[in-house]
């Protein structure tokens, strides 16, 4: 079932969030549909729940989505301050923070956002850190969100992470099959995220700034157009066809979304895609956008 391969993402909680293709400014009106999505979710047996310290919104809302349910919530650790000498008390401090904000006692998984912190690591004293507060009982994972391969080998030098969070999707092969499967092997757990590159490949009208690249979009949507595949089937069904994804994690502003997903007839899976990938980091990295 797909339902067991989601993950809720929580990012579109911010206001800010993918507005280039978001069809709804309503503030109100956003937030009543991300409490339908998420009640709604939970009856499909959709657990796993993916947010952020510093993502605007997310503890408050969580805080009145989950009540009395049983999610699996993964957070992630903003950038450390480089004038943090005790990086266990900064580190307990945040999380307790959070736990008290959403309403739980014990995160599933907790995440470094980024590699920046391997900069501050000296003696791994950062990732010590976040062992000791897997052993206080704060969660019962500890992993990375990255990039590329380059900062998932740094860490390979020093620790093994339980999961390892990144980008995946059509566009998107920066980490090869091949290393990915290589990766599984080392029971790894791998959550894909941006499958949809932050909405533009389900968008038919992309701002200029992606001119440059407007010949691969618009041949990936005539792909999909000639092979009876809605762009949200392609991308779902292109992610989900690879062996070694554990889960994948999603943005979804209202229960409609959810159910379209729901709805993929995988049976398809099988299909060849061919070959779409894109290396410019401009387009792959949303934060390099300038829309």
């Amino acid at each position: 079932m797909i339902s067991k391969k989601i993950t809720l993402g929580t990012a579109q909680f911010d206001n800010n969030y993918a507005k280039i293709f978001r069809a709804n400014e309503n503030k109100a009106q956003n937030y009543q549909n991300l409490k339908k999505l998420f009640n709604y979710a939970y009856k499909k047996k959709i657990v796993y729940i993916d947010t952020a310290l510093s993502y605007t919104n997310s503890s408050s809302y969580l805080s009145n989505f989950i009540s009395n349910k049983k999610y699996r919530i993964i957070t992630k650790i903003p950038k450390i301050p480089r004038k943090t000498r005790n990086y266990q008390d900064w580190l307990e401090k945040k999380i307790l923070q959070s736990l008290k904000t959403i309403g739980i006692k014990k995160f599933w998984a907790i995440l470094f956002h980024s590699s920046d912190f391997l900069k501050l690591n000296k003696k791994n004293d950062i990732i010590n850190a976040l062992q000791r507060l897997k052993r206080k009982k704060y969660c019962n994972k500890i992993s990375i969100s990255v990039y590329k391969k380059k900062e998932i080998e740094s860490h390979l030098k020093n620790w093994k992470p339980d999961i390892i969070e990144f980008p995946y999707n059509i566009l998107d092969r920066r980490l090869s099959d091949k290393y990915l499967t290589k990766l599984k092997k080392k029971k790894v757990l791998l959550f894909a995220r941006s499958i949809f590159l932050k909405g533009l490949l389900l968008s038919k009208n992309q701002p200029n700034y992606f001119k440059k690249w407007r010949r691969k979009l618009v041949t990936w949507l005539q792909y999909c157009d000639k092979n009876n595949l809605s762009v949200l089937e392609g991308s779902i069904i292109y992610v989900l066809q690879k062996p070694f994804i554990d889960k994948i994690i999603l943005g979804l502003e209202n229960k409609k979304q959810l159910d379209q997903i729901l709805n993929i007839n995988f049976k398809r899976s099988n299909i060849k895609f061919p070959n779409f990938n894109i290396k410019d980091q401009k387009i792959l990295n949303p934060t390099f956008w300038r829309i």
